[in-house]
């Protein structure tokens, strides 16, 4: 019984370990997308560097409505 589960085992590995690296990619490239957001933001209203999370998001809030 057990050799006849194993190519099923090993396949049922190889796939997670695909979904794993497609998981652990995305984080990534969300990492990268989000810092180089903020470092526009910072760049372009110097001020927020100075504002917490919260304080940030209501001055945004201000500045587009």
């Amino acid at each position: 019984l057990m050799h006849t589960l194993f190519p099923y085992t090993t396949l049922f590995r190889s796939l997670e370990q695909a979904e794993n690296r497609n998981r652990k990619k995305e984080r990534a490239e969300r990492n990268h997308r989000l810092i180089v957001e903020g470092a526009i933001l910072e760049k372009l209203l110097p001020e927020i560097k100075t504002m917490d999370f919260t304080d940030i998001e209501g001055y945004l809030r201000g500045k587009l409505n």
